[in-house]
């Protein structure tokens, strides 16, 4: 193999610096690479010439007349990308668009796809990507052969890259084929400000310890008291549909890092468990004091939340954050 490329695509143009030092962290592991970067769009040549300090090796800019770019278009450019230059990884973050992008892709190329991955490595010929299983109990290794698409997992995309580019990058520009529009945007409407959980600093997150829906205010109260998200175990989510998935902390739901981390009334099962591994300090109300949730607390109160709950909020009302 002449030349090993690796190709980025990002939609959040934010999360670049993330997936580009995963990708140093990574290319090293694999085969002496280039690395490429599709920006496509209405105006991707000028967003080309903004990054041309951003680390890659080369720009492949594909201008495209959509005002809203769809998933079905990004793929059919990618598939063409990829087959003009013969490339042999692809590396995108792991969302919702991207996930639904890689799989296009994938089933377009027939080629190998995981998504999620904890890191990849490799040579010439496999390409090895490793992925949490069973809830996150286990990780499990995959081989694929070239080309391969991959989604990284965001905990190992939390670091930004910064360092010094020692050449600009080569813009390349590119035509999309023509094809057929299957999708347009009829109407725009607003949305609900999103709960941004997994940026948190502080995460106030409830489980079935709450005896009732009417009793969530009292969990609210001190969320704002301590400039908190609120966040939520699986069952107010799915069982008992108290909360919206978006709150929901866990394997399905959000991976969280915050300084703190507040379990009120959650047992601790595994998926949950896995869901704030990254948290720096887990602080545990239970009244139950064999609750898996306390082996994974740094402070832990054992006790009833409705008595626990009123001290912490009037404690946390003298304090600033």
């Amino acid at each position: 193999m002449n030349c090993f490329r690796i190709l980025l695509f990002c939609s959040d143009r934010a999360k670049l610096p993330n997936l580009m030092q995963a990708c140093k962290n990574m290319a090293d592991k694999v085969h002496p690479a280039s690395i490429m970067l599709l920006v496509a769009g209405v105006d991707a040549k000028v967003t080309a010439l903004q990054l041309l300090e951003s680390g890659v090796d080369e720009i492949i800019a594909v201008e495209i007349q959509e005002e809203t770019v769809f998933s079905e278009t990004i793929s059919a450019i990618l598939e063409q990308v990829i087959r003009k230059y013969n490339i042999q990884i692809l590396l995108m973050l792991h969302t919702p668009f991207e996930t639904e992008v890689a799989a296009r892709v994938s089933t377009k190329l027939d080629a190998g796809c995981i998504t999620n991955c904890l890191s990849i490595s490799g040579d010439t010929d496999t390409l090895f990507a490793e992925k949490m299983l069973y809830g996150g109990v286990v990780t499990g290794t995959y081989a694929m052969k070239y080309p391969a698409v991959c989604t990284l997992h965001e905990n190992i995309c939390r670091d930004k890259w910064s360092g010094i580019v020692q050449q600009q990058a080569k813009v390349l520009i590119e035509d999309a084929e023509p094809r057929t529009v299957r999708k347009k945007v009829v109407q725009r409407r607003p949305i609900e400000k999103a709960v941004d959980l997994k940026n948190a600093e502080r995460i106030v997150a409830i489980g079935r310890g709450l005896s009732k829906k009417e009793d969530l205010p009292l969990v609210e109260e001190l969320s704002k008291a301590l400039s908190a998200q609120l966040g939520c175990s699986r069952p107010l989510v799915e069982d008992y549909k108290w909360l919206k998935l978006e709150r929901q902390v866990g394997l399905t739901g959000t991976t969280v890092a915050p300084k703190l981390y507040l379990a009120i009334g959650i047992s601790g099962q595994i998926q949950h468990v896995v869901g704030i591994k990254d948290a720096q300090v887990v602080v545990a109300i239970n009244n139950n004091k064999n609750a898996p949730i306390f082996e994974v607390a740094d402070y832990g109160i054992v006790g009833d939340l409705y008595e626990a709950i009123p001290h912490l909020k009037e404690l946390a009302q003298t304090r600033t954050y």
